[in-house]
């Protein structure tokens, strides 16, 4: 990462628990990420959406608990945890302690003005939202998510042409492609023709500038899971080409 800072650089973003990879980053990582935006003066946006959503419990750190000198601007929301991405609930916590970000807040302040927000009926019920959900809600959405992570790197593994990457949070799974071996010319073709021969929908990795990867969403239940799986395993074999 530091090879790639410049003149142009403003600040450095950083996602976790990922989207794609469903990653979670260790404390020592992020301690070595933040040397670097301090010895360069840098910024981060930490969004941390899926802050709640690691798979192992202690195993997520929040950035902003890990340093007194970078400024960080952590964001977050209700899309992921509660499963209302249409509801388009956030927040942004500011993290500054030697008060870098004068002039950053005022242009929150001014954002926050000029652009239309969620509808007031949802901005009523975010803090009960917040405060009142049973633990029950929270385990219950955890434990379904671990279990469909394992089945689907279950199912990827037994694939030929399929790497997938252990995921450790979040509700995503990338899986690396054996594009020499496939009669596909990238991850784009691999999705256009998985959707259209399966009908299964995946998202390709250059989405994400990770090419001939692609992603899946673990949410659906099982039984979908297994349907799509076995789709893509069939897709997978016919177009092998050695």
């Amino acid at each position: 990462m530091e090879t790639l800072i410049d003149s142009k650089t403003a600040c450095v973003l950083v996602n976790n628990p990922s989207n794609p990879c469903g990653s979670v980053f260790s404390a020592s990582h992020l301690t070595d990420f933040l040397a670097v935006c301090e010895r360069h003066f840098l910024p981060v946006i930490s969004d941390e959406i899926y802050e709640n959503m690691a798979f192992e419990k202690g195993s997520f750190v929040p950035l902003a608990n890990l340093s007194t000198e970078v400024p960080i601007l952590t964001t977050g929301g209700l899309a992921k945890q509660y499963m209302a991405p249409g509801w388009r609930i956030g927040w942004v916590l500011i993290h500054d302690r030697h008060d870098r970000f004068k002039q950053v807040r005022v242009g929150l302040d001014q954002l926050a003005t000029i652009i239309l927000g969620p509808n007031s009926l949802l901005q009523a019920c975010t803090a009960t939202v917040v405060k009142d959900t049973p633990q029950e809600y929270y385990d219950g959405v955890l434990n379904l998510l671990k279990h469909n992570a394992e089945y689907c790197l279950k199912r990827a593994k037994a694939i030929e042409g399929v790497t997938p990457i252990t995921p450790q949070g979040a509700m995503y799974m990338m899986c690396k492609l054996d594009i020499e071996n496939m009669d596909v010319e990238d991850d784009v073709d691999f999705c256009k023709k998985m959707l259209a021969e399966e009908s299964v929908a995946l998202l390709p990795g250059s989405c994400f500038g990770a090419d001939n990867y692609f992603r899946v969403v673990v949410c659906p239940p099982e039984d979908k899971l297994c349907a799509a799986w076995d789709r893509i395993t069939e897709f997978c074999a016919r177009h092998k080409t050695r």
